[in-house]
C-alpha cells in the first residue's frame, strides 16, 4: 500500500492529505499479509505518482519564491541580514515540524494506530526515545537545508551564481526538467548512496568505510 504503484496517480500531489483519506477507507478487520522480502516493480502507470511528487516539490519551490515574500535571492540578501534568514529558517522548521510530526502522531499514537499497525513491515514499535532521535536530527537536517538556501541566496543576489527570476521565460525546458526528475533522480540516488557504503576494493581507498561510519550510519539508525 505504500509503493508508488498503489496509490492514485494524483496522490502524491496532496500528501498527506490522499493517505490519510485512503487509511480512513481502509476496512479496520482487512487481512494483510506482507512480504518478507521487498522487491522494487515500478511499472509505466507506476511512474505517474512519482510525476505527482516532483510537481507537488516544483509547485512549493514556485510558491515559496513568487507568491509569498520577496525572495531574497532576488536581491535583498546582497546584505546578510538576521531577518530575511530566518524567514528561511522559520518556514522550513514550520513545514518539517508540522509534516513529520502530524504523519508521526497519525501512524504511532493516533487513534489509527491500531489500524494500521498490520501494515507495518516491522511489527514493534519504536521506543519513545527513537522518536526523540529522529526528531533532533530531522530538525538539523532542515536547518541544515535552511543553511544551504541561505548561501545560495547571497550567491543569487549578488551576481555570483546565474539563475533565472522569471519561470515564464523557458516554461517548456522548466516543465521538461521538473517531469524528467523522477528518472535522472533513481540512478543519482543510487549513486550517492552506494559511495556512503563500503567498497570493498584493494584497489582504491576504501571511502565508502569512512563515511559510512562517521556519516551515513546515522541514516540507518532510523527504525521507524
Amino acid at each position: 500500500t505504500m509503493s508508488a504503484s498503489s496509490q492514485p496517480s494524483y496522490g502524491p500531489l496532496f500528501f498527506p492529505v490522499t493517505n490519510i483519506v485512503s487509511a480512513y477507507n481502509q476496512p479496520w478487520q482487512e487481512v494483510v499479509k506482507l512480504q518478507k522480502t521487498i522487491i522494487g516493480n515500478l511499472n509505466f502507470s507506476g511512474y505517474f505518482p512519482l510525476l505527482a511528487t516532483s510537481f507537488r516539490a516544483a509547485l512549493f519551490a514556485y510558491l515559496a519564491m513568487y507568491w509569498l515574500a520577496e525572495y531574497p535571492g532576488f536581491g535583498a540578501a546582497q546584505t546578510f541580514q538576521f531577518g530575511w534568514v530566518m524567514k528561511i529558517v522559520a518556514r522550513n522548521l514550520l513545514f518539517t515540524w508540522t509534516v513529520c510530526g502530524f504523519w508521526d502522531w497519525f501512524l504511532y499514537f493516533s487513534p489509527m494506530k491500531e489500524k494500521m499497525q498490520k501494515y507495518k513491515i516491522s511489527p514493534k514499535y519504536p521506543a519513545r526515545t527513537q522518536f526523540v532521535h529522529d526528531a533532533k536530527y530531522t530538525t538539523l537536517a532542515s536547518l541544515v537545508a535552511a543553511g544551504i538556501e541561505v548561501f545560495l541566496c547571497c550567491l543569487w543576489s549578488r551576481g555570483s551564481l546565474a539563475y533565472q527570476k522569471d519561470w515564464w521565460e523557458t516554461p517548456i525546458m522548466n516543465l521538461f526538467i521538473i517531469g524528467t526528475t523522477s528518472i535522472w533522480r533513481s540512478p543519482h540516488f543510487y549513486l550517492i548512496h552506494r559511495m556512503m557504503h563500503p567498497w570493498r576494493t584493494s584497489y582504491l581507498p576504501d571511502i565508502g568505510k569512512f563515511l559510512y561510519k562517521h556519516v551515513h550510519s546515522l541514516h540507518h539508525k532510523v527504525k521507524l
